[in-house]
């Protein structure tokens, strides 16, 4: 077994360990992992079963220790705060305080909304959670409130989502927090059994969360949970019912006593019979008492004499405790129950809800900051260090009421500020029209509103790109409110073009020359405002090694596919901004070759895997060719004759087309399995005028021909 971390490190720092691991071959302690380590896959460390070598008690004593006094005195654990949740009015309120949190809706905001790379890392995550069922994780890392902590283990995969392969969020274990301990450092440790292949009871990096509440400072590492409050009201509760139990047994139900004579004293066999007709009359109470005692009758009911008020004083005593208890786990008992006079007139009821919406939000903040190095390491991942990472919170907060809004609005108007008409949609629903401002009102709000706007921070600076001069230059060529079609895209840069081309010549490929090597992001025959497509993030783009690469064939030429979440996010962006991709889909690729050698096969060789470097976006005007129909000008006589030739052309296919109709209508009839239709279509192609429809599909032929020979102004006739 390996030496304890908290043994091991002093002598290594000291230099002592290296000679001891050198001829005991004792595993060195290795340097920390980063939070950019590659992720434990699959493996679940906290369930593993319950055999195995238990680690010996000197090693846990150097695990901190748990300071709670109550579990010092008792000595059985958590154990002790298991049986305490047997109490109803203890698992009813813990129960009311979990549920008002699974019970509310809950989203994922990124963690900068203006970062395309942070609401895609949002996206992934949102998904990850809908996946695993979240509301059963927050379920159980909410007990940690009663215990004071609560420990997830995450469980990893490698998925495709979205067309990238990115590390996913499989499942989050809640396991028995018992499992689980900290060192005097706070770090967590496995104290259950060793599971194989374990050096000692490290845990892997990135892989655990906790939750810790309720200590009174940092090196509290279990904290202290409300068990720890509920236990003596739980404990003075359950000896006042037993007391109260025996009291009502005592008082609820008569002593039967059955007198025997003098002469029966010393005969036992008598004596048993008398005892057990007492028993069944007593159910289990009875005695035996000479006769003389109960002087005229022979069987006499006893009953103790009690006061008024002793049964009321344990009802009163059990209900003080559960009043403590309730105030324990909700803060006060109004949501619980009812004073006996009502909550009145004085606004009880809303501040005892407000008591207890404020813990049940603190308790949704620590469940989310628990699952905050959840996110952080899934997008460091995923999308890198500079990314910041999403928040997963609870919907909390109730809809406005309609009556304290309008109340709102009111105010407003009193002071001149109106709600628009579709805000007055979007709040009240349908059925309201505005009443028209007058001129006043107007001016008034308008100056508001400038007074407003004057006080608003300035907008932060847009990040540099080196665009900026192309974007100068196509302002000249066109205004801005222009559209016109374009084509971006991003060259190679220099020590990727030598990379490619050594590349290139290991696979026999003659390559395309070096400075026309490029990635499109977009090819737009569709006119639009290259302005409102905005800059660029990344005024360069970096592609890492590895990571998802093809060598294919699009046509005659052979590309080098990769994958890359900046192009891909630019992309898209300038598409959902007016932009079109005239290409069948968008497939990242840098073009290699167009002269093949005879028979080559793309699948035969490894696509190439080192570093991709693309310079500043390159934004170009597409050029029409004269095959555009958009470019192709008429003169009005041409426009004429063009006229009159659909004219005519309508005029001969209308006919033709109809009669076909008529004839496959005709076969048709009566017809009434697959094979009879078959058949009667057969014959309806033999019937159909075809020569007729060769006629009209001649006629665009055979008017382009005649108006070449006889010019422009020829009057084609069909």
């Amino acid at each position: 077994m390996a030496l304890p971390s908290v043994i091991r490190r002093p002598l290594e720092e000291a230099g002592f360990l290296a000679p001891i691991a050198r001829e005991f071959r004792v595993p060195t302690l290795g340097a920390p992992e980063s939070d950019e380590a590659t992720p434990s896959i699959g493996a679940m460390i906290s369930r593993s079963g319950e055999a195995g070598a238990w680690i010996p008690d000197a090693w846990l004593k150097m695990l901190a220790e748990n300071e709670d006094a109550i579990l010092k005195r008792d000595g059985g654990g958590l154990r002790l705060y298991d049986a305490l949740l047997d109490d109803d009015v203890a698992f009813s309120a813990l129960q009311q305080r979990r549920m008002a949190i699974t019970s509310r809706d809950w989203e994922v905001a990124p963690g900068n909304p203006d970062d395309p790379r942070s609401v895609k890392a949002a996206d992934e995550f949102r998904a990850m959670l809908k996946g695993l069922g979240f509301d059963r994780v927050t379920g159980l890392l909410h007990y940690g409130v009663w215990y004071g902590y609560a420990v997830g283990e995450a469980l990893y995969s490698i998925r495709q989502f979205e067309g990238r392969s990115i590390v996913w969020l499989d499942n989050i274990i809640v396991p028995d927090r018992r499992h689980f301990g900290f060192t005097l450092d706070g770090e967590l440790r496995f104290v259950a059994p060793l599971v194989p292949g374990l050096v000692d009871d490290r845990l892997p990096e990135n892989k655990f969360i906790t939750i810790r509440t309720g200590a009174t400072h940092d090196f509290a590492f279990y904290g202290l949970g409300l068990a720890h409050w509920a236990y003596w009201p739980i404990f003075f509760k359950r000896q006042a019912l037993k007391f109260w139990a025996l009291y009502l047994e005592k008082f609820g139900f008569p002593t039967v006593a059955i007198g025997f004579p003098d002469t029966e004293k010393d005969n036992d066999e008598a004596l048993s019979k008398r005892l057990a007709a007492a028993v069944a009359i007593g159910q289990d109470r009875a005695v035996l008492v000479p006769e003389e005692t109960l002087k005229e009758d022979t069987i006499k009911l006893f009953e103790a004499e009690r006061s008024g008020s002793a049964g009321s004083s344990y009802k009163d005593f059990v209900a003080l405790n559960d009043d403590a208890l309730i105030r324990v786990v909700l803060g006060q008992t109004g949501t619980t129950k009812a004073t006996p006079n009502g909550l009145g007139g004085d606004g009880q009821a809303s501040k005892d809800e407000g008591v207890k919406r404020e813990i049940v939000k603190s308790d949704s903040d620590l469940i989310s900051e628990g699952l905050h190095p959840l996110a952080k390491w899934l997008t460091t991942w995923n999308h890198g260090s500079d990314v910041a990472p999403p928040t997963v919170y609870r919907v909390l907060d109730d809809a406005e009421d309609l009556n304290t809004i309008a109340e709102r609005d009111t105010k407003l108007n009193g002071i001149g500020i109106k709600r628009t008409e579709e805000s007055i949609r979007e709040v009240y629903g349908e059925g309201y029209e505005v009443d028209r401002l007058s001129e006043e009102d107007k001016a008034r709000n308008a100056a508001a509103l400038a007074q407003a706007k004057a006080a608003l921070p300035a907008a932060p600076g847009a990040p540099a790109n080196d665009n900026r001069a192309r974007v100068e230059k196509a302002r000249a060529e066109f205004g801005v409110n222009d559209l016109a079609p374009l084509y971006v895209y991003r060259p190679v840069q220099p020590a990727t073009r030598k990379a490619l081309a050594a590349y290139c010549a290991e696979i026999g490929l003659p390559m395309v020359p070096a400075e026309d090597l490029h990635a499109t992001v977009l090819y737009s025959k569709t006119p639009v405002d290259w302005f409102a497509l905005g800059e660029s993030w990344q005024p360069e783009v970096t592609v890492a090694r590895g990571g998802p690469r093809k060598l294919d064939k699009f046509g005659n030429a052979i590309v080098l596919r990769f994958a890359n979440s900046d192009m891909t996010y630019r992309h898209e962006s300038m598409v959902e901004r007016g932009a079109s991709h005239d290409y069948p889909e968008f497939a990242l690729h840098v073009t290699l070759s167009y002269d093949a050698p005879e028979g080559f096969d793309p699948d035969a060789f490894k696509a190439f895997d080192g570093e991709l470097q693309f310079g500043p976006e390159h934004f170009e005007k597409i050029e029409t060719t004269p095959t555009d129909p958009a470019s192709i000008n008429f003169a009005a006589d041409e426009e004429e004759a063009i006229d009159r030739l659909v004219k005519a052309l309508g005029e001969e296919t209308n006919p033709v087309f109809a009669a076909m109709g008529e004839v496959l209508q005709e076969s048709l009839q009566g017809v009434k399995t697959i094979e009879g239709a078959r058949v009667a279509l057969l014959e309806a192609v033999e019937r159909m005028p075809v020569e007729r429809l060769a006629r009209v599909t001649a006629l665009p032929m055979l008017a382009t021909r005649a108006a070449a020979l006889a010019g422009a102004e020829a009057d084609v006739q069909p």
